[in-house]
């Protein structure tokens, strides 16, 4: 009957006023006033009339626990949710930030830094939305735990992947700062390597300006601590085109010790070469004149001659004397 439907829909709202809306009172409200013009139609007679005020009355009734119990439950349902969310999100939420504060920012990704920005937002707003859900009723109340619900939904999808990104973010920030020194010690590397070699005196200028342009490029090894990851990265590419200086300036002032050996090679054996031909010429000069002077005359000189023929004379003349000497002792012998 009407006023049993009308009396359900009353104790429904009377149990649950604070999530019913004002709608459901109204509802209630114009129920309760057909069904007394209803039994006032009945009392004069007017059945007709009495029946459509009661069947009004019936379907406001039925409308308005409709509504209400509608709201009822969207209402239990959105606190059921909260009452398993909420707990373990603010666990979760604080354990995330504890980690999140460990990771500084300068290792964080910008995909990193943009999640615990979201996260952080959805929690306050979820927190304020909680905060404030004792002082409201029905509509609005349903409005606040709504927005609850959507708020610490997204920061359960968001922890997740917040974890994920704080575990990658501090080995892949560590990868990256490892690199950028292992670029900067092997620039060094290159650059000292390509001073050694410039500063040959073989090597002339050639390279300095290469050289000039890796010294400057070259970062420093302090310049890596504390540095984000863009600064890393920009870091890493100056090394890495020091080094590629470097590498030039060596290769140009080997080019240029190179082509000086050899020059003086060339010069050296140019010279060489003369000097043995002049060497050998000498020799053969010497070995000629000394072999004139030991070689035996086939004619004596004029001047030998004559000493020989003047000493040949004397000896005759020696001989002749002796033997007129000895003719006349012998003479005088026999004279005796």
């Amino acid at each position: 009957n009407t006023q049993a439907e009308l009396d359900k829909a009353v104790r429904l709202r009377d149990a649950e006023d604070a999530k019913i809306s004002p709608d459901v009172d109204q509802k209630l409200a114009e129920a309760a006033a057909n069904l007394e013009q209803a039994r006032a139609f009945t009392a004069q007679r007017e059945f007709i009339a009495a029946v459509h005020a009661q069947t009004t009355a019936r379907q406001l009734a039925t409308d308005a626990y409709a509504a209400a119990d509608a709201q009822v439950q969207q209402i239990n349902q959105l606190q059921n949710e909260l009452a398993a969310l909420g707990p373990r999100l603010d666990t979760d939420f604080d354990t995330i930030m504890a980690d999140a504060e460990l990771l500084p920012p300068h290792m964080q990704t910008e995909p990193t830094a943009e999640m615990l920005h979201a996260l952080q937002t959805n929690m306050d707003e979820a927190r304020r939305a909680r905060a404030g859900a004792g002082r409201l009723e029905d509509e609005a109340l349903a409005a606040a735990l709504t927005a609850m619900v959507t708020g610490l939904t997204a920061v359960a999808a968001l922890t997740t992947h917040a974890k994920k990104q704080i575990s990658d973010d501090r080995p892949s920030y560590d990868r990256l700062r490892d690199e950028t020194l292992a670029a900067i010690r092997q620039a060094n590397r290159a650059v000292q390597s390509a001073e050694v070699q410039c500063r040959q005196s073989d090597a002339g200028t050639a390279g300095d300006h290469a050289l000039q342009r890796a010294r400057t490029a070259l970062p420093g090894e302090g310049e890596v601590t504390q540095a984000t990851r863009t600064q890393l990265q920009a870091l890493k590419q100056r090394a890495q085109e020091a080094q590629r200086d470097a590498d030039e300036a060596e290769r140009k002032a080997r080019e240029a010790i190179r082509r000086a050996q050899h020059r003086r090679q060339a010069a050296w054996t140019t010279t060489s070469s003369s000097w043995s031909s002049g060497s050998s010429w000498s020799r053969s000069s010497q070995r000629s004149s000394s072999r004139s002077s030991h070689r035996p005359s086939s004619r004596p000189s004029s001047s030998s001659s004559s000493r020989r023929s003047s000493s040949s004379s004397s000896s005759r003349r020696s001989s002749s004397g002796g033997s007129s000497r000895r003719s006349s002792s012998m003479g005088g012998s026999r004279r005796r």
